[in-house]
């Protein structure tokens, strides 16, 4: 393909994951609480020089993205003070916005990376082919509108492989330079970025052309950076203070300390093994089956294309360097999460195209359709799933839903509000939802409710509604959700009659939480049912932006089918218990 071609095919797919990351970006905001927002406090308190210290956001990534984060424009500023409940809304999401599409924009250098990763082993037509794969990533686009680091930080490790390849072709001071920068980067974006200094070291080895012992004084460019970007983008480790762990790393009584994260060494027994696959089918049902036929290339096709990729077995070291470290890494520890799979499918999507690749290049004629058809196929597939994704997020979710069915059905004047823990509603709160007597405020669980809180804001418009959450309360002689759960109805007693609207997915969790749906399903009206599946094995779950946890159906058919994001949520009316 022409230069200029490929380049237009790559703003094309980078202006369309673009698109695709910005749509929805706000889901599920303000009224769910997302978990690991230390970046949303570092914007909070470079803004407004507050934060959430029990947050430990000080210590708890690397400070690459935060710097980045000083320079995102704030979409609230001078308009004045917020006056609707949509301006109250926006107004109480703006941080987590903002701090969103950071990661979203860092989170596009995969897209050409990508293709700069495959073109060292397909031709151009086939990278191409897999930088779209990685574009249309379901799982890469289900972390990438979060306010978690880990899509960024995938695509600053890809960029550090990328640039060690360089390195290897290009064995000159400024490959050197640049690799260093690139992995400076990575290690600073998040700490997993490490492994990509093995891959610049296996370049430096295997590089290619004349060498001598002076050659290797090169290295010392790299190091120092990295070195550099240690001491920049870990400030914490050399502050000196208890807080912020003075040490890089620490190992006493089988742990391994390094800021606020603690690792104990007896949790890798390769249980994370089973994450990492379940990850890949359940998110990226697609790429596992190309999977399969890159596996069928590699043992059964014996022609081998014409077109032979030039230094693609060193490129393969380079490239081996990072990934089977990492995988391994992945697969020992017991407490891998989906999202720590991220960095890996731009390399399962230039395998993908590699395998299809050398079937395309068969020579039997039926043999080339089926390839190029089954990648018309794949990427077809990829594209209607992670467009599916982005489209649920744009829509109202299930809580947005609950609350337009209040409005239209219920009277704030008349009819109390009983939610889950889990649950908030984007509606108003009264004033006695939002303080107890004295002044003290209530225990809140949603950063919705805490901004309806906060003195310094004029009162939200009309209608105020009166909620409450179903909790444990000293107040009502029940300080634990044990107490709750040996005596429920009592406790529902005290709460009184009104209208509840409950988590279903949390009937899963404490007994307490059991007990109470029991009674509601006894005693209660059912007024309505809104979930992301009305039917089907994930009739029960959630579909939210953590890392579902435990046992829950595959991610992809159930985004596929859903017709909302959020809780799966029943709304009853109770008149007396």
């Amino acid at each position: 393909m022409r230069r200029a071609h490929v380049r237009l095919v790559l703003a094309v797919l980078i202006a369309l994951t673009a698109g695709l990351r910005w749509s929805g970006i706000d889901f599920l905001l303000p009224h769910q609480r997302e978990q690991d927002a230390q970046l949303v406090q570092h914007l909070r308190f470079a803004r407004h020089e507050t934060a959430d210290e029990e947050s430990g956001y000080v210590n708890a990534y690397p400070y690459v993205l935060p710097y980045l984060l000083r320079a995102v424009p704030a979409t609230q500023g001078d308009e004045g003070e917020p006056k609707t409940l949509e301006q109250h809304l926006a107004a109480c999401s703006a941080v987590y916005v903002e701090t969103r599409s950071l990661i979203a924009l860092v989170s596009l250098l995969a897209v050409p990376c990508a293709f700069l990763l495959a073109r060292r082993f397909v031709p151009d037509a086939w990278a191409l082919f897999a930088s779209a794969l990685v574009a249309f990533s379901f799982l890469t686009q289900w972390f990438a509108q979060e306010a978690r680091p880990h899509a960024a930080a995938s695509a600053m490790s890809l960029l550090g492989v990328v640039a060690a390849l360089r390195l290897r072709e290009r064995p000159r001071w400024s490959s050197y330079a640049l690799a260093g920068c690139a992995a400076a980067l990575a290690v600073g974006s998040l700490h997993h970025g490490a492994v990509v200094v093995l891959a610049g070291l296996a370049a430096h080895f295997t590089r290619e052309g004349p060498r001598s012992a002076r050659d290797h004084l090169r290295l010392a460019l790299p190091v120092v950076l990295v070195a550099l970007g240690l001491r920049l983008f870990y400030p914490f480790y050399f502050t000196g203070t208890d807080e912020a762990q003075s040490t890089v790393v620490e190992a006493s009584g089988g742990e391994l300390q390094f800021g606020r994260h603690a690792i104990a060494l007896d949790q890798f027994t390769f249980q994370g093994a089973r994450v990492v696959a379940r990850t890949l089918v359940y998110y990226e049902p697609v790429l596992v089956v190309g999977l399969l036929a890159a596996a069928g290339a590699l043992i059964w096709a014996r022609r081998v294309p014409r077109e032979t990729r030039t230094g693609a077995r060193g490129a393969s070291i380079v490239v081996a360097s990072y990934v089977v470290p990492y995988a391994l890494v992945l697969a020992a520890f017991d407490e891998t999460f989906e999202r720590f799979v991220t960095p890996l499918v731009p390399y399962v999507a230039v395998t993908v195209a590699w395998g299809l690749w050398r079937w395309a290049s068969s020579a039997r004629r039926d043999v080339r359709a089926i390839a190029r058809t089954a990648a018309a196929v794949v990427l077809t597939v990829q594209m209607v799933g992670t467009s599916r994704l982005a489209l649920l997020r744009a829509r109202p979710d299930t809580m947005e839903l609950a609350a337009q069915f209040v409005e239209r059905e219920l009277d704030p004047e008349r009819d109390a509000l009983f939610l889950s823990g889990k649950l908030e509603l984007p509606l108003a709160r009264t004033t006695d939802s939002l303080f107890l007597e004295g002044g003290k405020r209530a225990r809140f669980f949603s950063r919705w409710a805490q901004y309806q809180a906060r003195k310094n804001i004029a009162p939200l418009p009309p209608p105020r509604w009166r909620m409450r959450f179903l909790a444990a309360s000293k107040a009502l002689g029940y300080p634990s959700n044990d107490m709750i759960a040996d005596d429920t109805l009592g406790f529902l007693r005290k709460l009184g009659p009104g209208v509840y609207l409950y988590h279903v997915e949390s009937a899963r969790g404490h007994r307490a939480d059991a007990r109470v749906y029991e009674e509601l399903r006894q005693h209660g009206t059912l007024l309505a049912r809104i979930a992301p599946n009305t039917s089907g094995p994930g009739a029960e779950f959630a579909i939210e932006f953590q890392d579902p946890l435990g046992a829950f159906p595959p991610m992809w058919p159930m985004v596929m089918t859903a017709s909302a994001l959020g809780p799966p949520i029943e709304i009853y009316r109770v008149e007396s218990w």
